[in-house]
């Protein structure tokens, strides 16, 4: 691992890439944000001095990139605040904060000092690698400007130059601390939900394929008893999933505001052998707000 006071600020990237390798990190150069034609990207990165010099001789204007997961043991949150990134690492850290309280623990940060670099339009936290690989994600946990990149991805470091005029820079100079397990584990629950997703969007058009009032469309009460009416043990998640996308598309509500026709809604669906989840409720708003809220 890097220590953080190994990290200065050389004044170019052919410097910089030097100071990179030095430091175990392997680099490659790119024109603006993509790799050069007849190169292999991140394929290519490497800490041979003699490649790098040569790559900066015949590019003196490259950009410098560093492949993420394995191969530099960084993963990187990328938060991009023309997609409303800064809002929605607001949103992830209160997810976060939520799932904290759920397993006790309280005194413990939602995400953890850390590497932070100054992009263009934003910012990237660098995290060490966690164990299990971890590929990248677009629109984590469904939350639009922020991405993961992991194995397969890349970043372009300091002190390249954005396309918009600034450089890219060290804000937070410390080591990468540990890729956080709570925001892992809502990692993995967000990526299973999402498949899960796409199996009961079917029968969700199935539902919809029928013709409603419009003077009821934009009524959330007229879309709950809708909900409950349709539903019955074997389609009470089918159900939850359209409400969940009525509420948000035909009511135009918010999250605050839709969470208590979930709840209402899993007091009133048969139970069968088992209670439905409330937790399966919120996860189907959670996927609405996530793709359909304008």
């Amino acid at each position: 691992m890097v220590a953080s006071s190994s990290w200065g600020a050389p004044s170019s990237c052919g410097e910089a890439a030097l100071h990179y390798a030095q430091q175990g990190i392997p680099v490659f150069p790119v024109k603006g944000k993509i790799p050069y034609a007849n190169t292999r990207g991140f394929y290519d990165a490497t800490t041979d001095p003699d490649l790098i010099g040569w790559w900066w001789r015949r590019w003196p204007d490259a950009n410098l990139a560093v492949p993420t997961g394995q191969a530099s043991g960084w993963v990187a949150l990328d938060i991009d605040g023309r997609h409303g990134g800064f809002t929605s690492l607001t949103v992830l850290k209160a997810l976060l904060s939520q799932q904290r309280e759920e397993v006790h623990h309280a005194h413990l940060p939602t995400l953890p000092a850390t590497r932070v670099a100054r992009t263009g339009s934003g910012l990237h936290l660098i995290y060490q690698t966690p164990s299990s690989a971890l590929r990248n994600h677009v629109r984590c946990a469904g939350l639009d400007g922020i991405d993961l990149r992991g194995e397969g991805g890349y970043i372009v470091v300091a002190p390249s130059l954005h396309p918009n005029g600034r450089r890219y820079s060290w804000s937070q100079n410390i080591a990468p601390a540990p890729f956080p397990s709570r925001l892992l584990a809502l990692l993995q629950q967000s990526e299973r939900f999402r498949h899960r997703e796409a199996a009961y969007l079917h029968s969700v058009r199935q539902l919809d394929s029928q013709e409603y009032p419009l003077r009821s469309q934009q009524n959330p009460d007229y879309w709950l008893e809708k909900a409950v009416q349709h539903a019955c043990v074997g389609k009470r998640h089918t159900c939850a999933l359209w409400l969940s996308c009525r509420l948000v598309e035909q009511a135009h509500l918010t999250y605050r505001q839709a969470e208590p026709y979930m709840r209402r809604y899993v007091e009133r669906v048969p139970c069968g052998e088992e209670e439905y989840p409330l937790s399966d409720a919120l996860n189907c708003l959670h996927w609405a707000i996530a793709h359909l809220a304008s």
